[in-house]
C-alpha cells in the first residue's frame, strides 16, 4: 500500500510543474510593426499587446505567429515568434 502511494505521489510530483507551463502558455499571431538593426522585431499581436522579440529574416508588415510562456519558477514571459507563409498576408 505504502509502496503504492509513493509511485503516484512521485508521478504527481513530476507532472505537475510540466502541465503548469502548457496550461500557462499563449498563443497569438501579429503583424511586424519595426525591425531594428540588432534584429529585434516589435510585433504588434491581434491581443493588443506590443511584443519584442528576436526574429530573423521579417521586416514591417510581415504577419507571424508568437507563442508565449510564463516560467511557472522565475514568473518570467518568454515569447518566441515565427513566420508566417504567404497564404495568411
Amino acid at each position: 500500500m505504502l509502496r503504492k502511494f509513493a509511485t503516484i505521489l512521485t508521478i504527481t510530483v513530476a507532472v505537475v510543474p510540466v502541465l503548469s507551463t502548457v496550461v500557462l502558455a499563449a498563443d497569438v499571431e501579429g503583424t511586424v510593426s519595426a525591425v531594428d538593426d540588432k534584429g529585434m522585431a516589435t510585433i504588434q499581436a491581434t491581443d493588443g499587446k506590443e511584443h519584442k522579440v528576436s526574429i530573423a529574416g521579417v521586416k514591417a508588415g510581415d504577419k507571424v505567429d508568437c507563442h508565449s510562456k510564463v516560467d511557472c519558477h522565475t514568473k518570467v514571459e518568454k515569447t518566441s515568434c515565427h513566420k508566417l507563409g504567404p497564404k495568411y498576408k
